[in-house]
This record gives structure tokens, C-alpha cells and sequence, in this order.
């Protein structure tokens, strides 16, 4: 859960990858007020091996209130998908 004045950060460790492993963080507002559902937010994509990869996500107004998701790729595969709420 994150609060509206908040960064959104996602943090992956990535391991036994080889170096030209992409890894991709979409961002999307599932149920926001103030939004169409699933509004796609950013998307910002990393080339690495293994590593500790930090995606963040800040915005210059407070964040509304609701449910958001973030998918992340491996090599453009979706591996998983995580949730999020802003109370």
C-alpha cells in the first residue's frame, strides 16, 4: 500500500541472466478515481544480467486513490504481475 504523495517502486533481483537480459516494468492504474480502468501509466525497459534492478514510478501531484498493477517482462515474456493499492 502506498500513500498518494508516494514513489511507486519495484524492485527486482535478477539472477543466472545472461547480460542482454531485458527486463520491462508497465504500469498500469487498474481502478482509479478520476481514470478509464486500466490505464496504461509508463512502461520503462532495462537490459542487464544478473543485478538488482530498481524501477520507480513518481508522478507531480498527489497519485488518486485506487488499485494499480505493474507487469513485468523477462526478454518480453510476462513473468508476473503485482499489485498495489494508494489510500
Amino acid at each position: 500500500m502506498f500513500a498518494a504523495d508516494q514513489v511507486f517502486y519495484c524492485i527486482v533481483q535478477l539472477a543466472n541472466a545472461p547480460d542482454d537480459t531485458k527486463v520491462k516494468a508497465d504500469w498500469t492504474a487498474v481502478s482509479v478515481e478520476g481514470a478509464a480502468p486500466n490505464t496504461k501509466i509508463d512502461a520503462t525497459e532495462k537490459t542487464v544480467g544478473d543485478a538488482t534492478i530498481t524501477f520507480d514510478l513518481t508522478n507531480s501531484k498527489p497519485w488518486p486513490k485506487g488499485s494499480y498493477k505493474v507487469h513485468l517482462y523477462l526478454n518480453d515474456k510476462l513473468d508476473r504481475t503485482l499489485e498495489f493499492q494508494v489510500k
